[in-house]
């Protein structure tokens, strides 16, 4: 099936967790891995344990998964009607752009770029008259937009403040104050994403969307964080597809198979040559209704830390693998307790395919970004 897109009106604030020191830092987007989990716990929910199980089998037994899909990026409505869909910045130099002295500190500080400017960059079509000398970025100078689109968009697209929380302890009932982050997108905004289901997902993934629009996507959700209206699928003229031994820009995070990571990264000098790519470590606590025995105590499944795996970030540059359908794999990062707990509850795994767009060779002298 094609991709479609779909858009998360916020109702409100959305806590989209950070490492950091206690909550207080949030990103401005949900990460593939994130909105996996909860779309699997949501489905879980409403269609039973059963329809879970089938719907992960897909992605370890059939080579056909049930949903590929994208992280979720910031948009915003624009005035003319319409959506400013925000996408990662791929992590080269931006083509065409003058590599001029008191530029690249301006173009190192973009995250995001708009929808058109995403299809031209991956098309390698120069920017320099969108790019006009940094005058269309807005977001602090992270996201970069044509200049109708800097015009039509509202001021600001996203804010990010945080609130006052108090946590009482049991025990002795002192009380202790701590700063809970937060992102708030304009007025009709909220988070986009894209989508590829196999035949016979779609209907059953639809329900379960919209049941986590009413419970929450992300931290916070229990003063109301992360609720959202589901809106879609709409379909999007195609991007292009990547071509085995051609470039790939990635829209999720990527966790490949150790016979993919050779051909990705370039096992050659000058297959090597335009990728560029950036690693986060995902980590934290894993949620889950089933509690296990481990070591004469129960341990619950909401309060356990998962094993730490190592993705390519999204906007990374790599090679496409030739002959594969898709690429990446779920990491299988079930706590210590759960592995050897009797009976085993359940395994618990993290997102890791990429939803990947093809993308044009960097020209000849292109500076890295």
């Amino acid at each position: 099936m094609s991709l479609v897109a779909y858009h998360l009106q916020a109702r409100g604030a959305f806590h989209l967790g950070e490492r950091g020191v206690g909550v207080e830092a949030t990103s401005v987007f949900a990460h593939a891995d994130t909105l996996f989990s909860a779309l699997c716990i949501t489905l879980r929910e409403v269609c039973g344990g059963q329809r879970l199980e089938e719907f992960l089998a897909t992605y370890r037994e059939s080579g056909a998964p049930a949903l590929v899909l994208s992280s979720a990026f910031p948009y915003a409505p624009l005035a003319e009607g319409g959506a400013l869909r925000l996408y990662p910045r791929p992590l080269e130099w931006p083509p065409g752009v003058p590599d001029e002295p008191g530029q690249r500190k301006g173009v190192k500080r973009v995250a995001w770029v708009s929808e058109s400017l995403f299809r031209r960059w991956v098309r390698g079509e120069p920017l320099a008259d969108a790019w006009n000398g940094g005058q269309n970025l807005a977001a602090g100078g992270s996201a970069w937009l044509t200049g109708a689109e800097r015009l039509a968009a509202p001021h600001p697209l996203w804010k990010v403040d945080d609130a006052p929380r108090v946590t009482v302890d049991r025990i002795t009932n002192a009380s202790a104050v701590y700063q809970a982050g937060r992102v708030r997108y304009a007025p009709g905004g909220g988070l986009w994403f894209l989508a590829r289901w196999a035949e016979g997902w779609q209907g059953d993934g639809e329900l379960a969307l919209r049941a986590l629009g009413d419970a929450g996507l992300g931290g916070e959700r229990a003063v109301g964080h992360g609720q959202y209206d589901l809106n879609g699928p709409c379909s999007l003229e195609p991007l292009p597809p990547p071509v085995g031994g051609g470039r790939l820009v990635t829209l999720s995070t990527c966790y490949p198979r150790p016979s993919e990571l050779p051909a990705i990264v370039g096992a050659t000098e000058a297959e090597g040559r335009g990728v560029a790519y950036r690693l986060i470590a995902r980590r934290g606590w894993m949620s889950s209704p089933d509690s296990a025995q481990w070591r004469g105590e129960v341990v619950s499944g909401g309060g356990l830390r998962r094993k730490t795996v190592v993705m390519f970030a999204e906007g990374s540059l790599l090679r496409a693998p030739t002959g594969a359908e898709t690429l990446g794999r779920l990491a299988r990062v079930t706590p210590i307790p759960y592995e050897d707990a009797q009976p085993k509850p359940h395994d618990v795994y993290r997102y890791g395919l990429a939803l990947a767009v093809g993308c044009a060779e960097p020209a000849k002298g292109a500076g890295d970004g």
